[in-house]
């Protein structure tokens, strides 16, 4: 995407340029031409994401690695998203609702997860260092101090993902462990980690976009 918005003119682009990697790929995408200009199609992408009035960008953790998803929107020319799909990025341009609704889809999050009677609502501290081990799979021992609750669900998977503004850095940033939703709050020591329903973080993140919104 970096390649495509410096691509500025309709006129020939350098051999080298078109035939790099980047090249071939935006070529192969329909995005360029045979001499490199940028296609209608590639003009409609490039435009939206250079004069977006909103952005906003997301973070995903997981056994197969980090991802990102990111978007632009621009009023009279769409919704432009891309999200990394391997070693790969996938573009789309779409309405703004439907760009939310992939969001929501592409995050690693349950969202019928709630917080059952009689659950330990307590805060956990728990250091950077082992939460990365658990996202990548690794094992690290239950520690002693740690409720049933919590006991039960660590072996389980972990993810984590922040879905953030980049014009104000703020951010909902959150720890899923065994489909189990916790808003992290880092410091010093660590993490921490509040134990919140999943319709609680669905609801943050459509604040922070509305915030986001009424500021662009």
């Amino acid at each position: 995407m970096h390649e495509l918005c410096e691509i500025r003119s309709r006129g020939l682009v350098s051999g080298t340029r078109r035939n790099s990697p980047e090249g071939v790929a935006l070529r192969e995408a329909g995005l360029t031409g045979r001499f490199g200009a940028l296609t209608p199609d590639g003009i409609q992408l490039a435009t939206g994401i250079r004069s977006a009035r909103y952005k906003l960008v997301a973070e995903r953790s997981t056994r197969a690695g980090t991802h990102s998803w990111r978007l632009w929107v621009q009023p009279g020319v769409g919704s432009v998203t891309v999200s990394e799909e391997g070693d790969r990025e996938k573009v789309d341009v779409l309405s703004f609702a439907s760009a939310i609704a992939r969001l929501t889809a592409w995050l690693p999050l349950n969202p019928f997860w709630p917080i059952v009677d009689g659950e330990e609502t307590e805060d956990h501290v728990i250091s950077d260092e082992v939460i990365d081990a658990r996202v990548r799979g690794e094992h690290v021992d239950i520690p002693d101090w740690a409720p049933s609750g919590l006991a039960h669900r660590w072996p389980g998977e972990w993810t984590s993902f922040v879905v953030g503004d980049p014009k104000t850095e703020e951010g909902v940033p959150i720890v899923v462990i065994d489909g189990a939703t916790h808003l992290c709050r880092r410091f010093d020591e660590g993490c921490r980690l509040q134990l919140v329903p999943s319709d609680w973080v669905l609801t943050a993140i459509w604040d922070l976009i509305a915030r986001g919104r009424a500021r662009s």
